[in-house]
């Protein structure tokens, strides 16, 4: 016999049923309020008010490699081709083409190229941007795809970025912009010692140059070639008092006594100054050129000047002030010569020498070292011409 009820099971129809030795058919409606025992039930649609307990899988009618799987106590899969793709675990874990999630999602490409990775498409064209590990050095690529409507096979992407396992991050295209006002680079745990190499700027060999633009107009470059830092257009500033080049790599002997200090060039300045007789006049009538320049490198300081005037001499020795920077509180002296004058008095000025006094601002006129020069009583029109080079603090 096919069909059995027993208690309070039973059938309720609203159509055709039939019963035979090899089971019952429904053509309508059949309500079952209890099934005791049953093979295998077909139908087109049909409607469950509660649950439906399935021991293992949901198969595809016809495509019997294709389900839903319940392999072990909370957990579900999705299988295609006869492998599992998809795998949900209990503690939420998703997993793709794998089979122990370790993360709450769980990638594992399937081959190393484009298409085994992961491919984010924009929602309004046919573009996007493809991700995947690349296994030759354990990295991991980024690239833009201009055209995901081709095959799976053809589909490639323009590598753009690579996070490298060891934590270089390569641009392989474009630029790296920094767009937002008063944002930049930091390096917050760095040191410029190159020992340690906290942080560095590494330039490669041969015709790998790196510029510095702003703009669009390169004002720095550092020549990977020659080693160099090129400066194509405004100045090296040093902002800040006493500091300056450092030569320090020049190691100092114990002769000079110098140190690494003495060997940074702190200051360079150019500019005029203007001289000015104090001693060795009664009185000036006329100044008709009073022209001077200097140079200091670090703390010397080389000047030059021209005095043209008219005055009553008085005998005393003559001594010029206005110099740029007092000098050094020392008996080593700076000072210099008369290359050409001709006032009355100080004809004879290849015997003349100057000497910087020490911290002021003013040069004497000496003879041979032992003797004040000193001016005729009456000068008109006449000039001294003289070179000197002393240290400033």
């Amino acid at each position: 016999m096919a069909l059995t009820l027993s208690g309070t099971s039973g059938i309720v129809g609203a159509g055709i049923g039939t019963i035979g030795p090899s089971g019952a058919n429904v053509t309508g409606v059949g309500t079952f309020t209890s099934v005791v025992s049953s093979g295998a039930v077909s139908g087109t649609t049909g409607t469950f008010s509660g649950d439906v307990s399935i021991a293992d899988k949901i198969i595809h009618t016809g495509d019997t490699n294709t389900a839903l799987r319940f392999p072990t106590a909370d957990t579900i899969t999705a299988e295609t081709g006869g492998t599992e793709r998809l795998r949900i675990d209990g503690p939420g874990m998703t997993g793709v083409r794998t089979q122990s999630p370790r993360a709450t999602l769980h990638v594992k490409a399937h081959d190393n190229n484009w298409e085994a990775g992961l491919l984010l498409e924009d929602n309004t064209g046919n573009d996007g941007w493809n991700f995947h590990p690349e296994s030759s050095d354990a990295s991991l690529i980024i690239g833009y795809n201009d055209d995901t409507t081709l095959a799976l096979a053809s589909q490639t992407a323009e590598l753009h970025t690579k996070f490298k396992s060891n934590g270089d991050l390569s641009i392989q295209s474009g630029d790296v912009r920094i767009e937002a006002t008063s944002k930049g680079v930091t390096f917050p745990n760095s040191s410029l010692n190159e020992a340690s190499s906290n942080m560095h700027l590494n330039v490669a060999a041969g015709n790998n140059d790196f510029y510095v633009q702003s703009g669009g107009t390169t004002f720095a470059a550092f020549k990977g070639s020659a080693k160099d830092l090129q400066l194509t257009s405004g100045n090296l500033v040093i902002g800040t008092a006493g500091k300056g080049i450092d030569f320090s790599a020049q190691t100092p002997t114990s002769s000079s006594g110098a140190t690494n200090q003495a060997e940074i060039l702190d200051h360079y300045e150019e500019g005029t100054w203007t001289p000015t007789i104090s001693n060795g006049l009664s009185s000036i009538s006329q100044v008709f050129d009073a022209s001077a320049r200097y140079c200091r490198i670090g703390k010397s300081v080389m000047c030059q000047f021209i005095y043209q005037f008219s005055g009553q001499g008085n005998g005393n020795r003559i001594e010029l002030t206005g110099l740029p920077f007092t000098s050094v509180d020392v008996t080593s002296l700076g000072g210099g010569n008369v290359i050409w004058c001709n006032v009355d008095g100080l004809v004879d000025w290849n015997a003349i020498q100057l000497i910087v006094k020490k911290n002021s601002q003013t040069i004497e006129c000496w003879k041979a070292l032992d003797d004040n020069a000193t001016t005729g009583s009456s000068i008109s029109n006449k000039a001294i011409y003289g070179v000197i080079t002393y240290e400033a603090p």
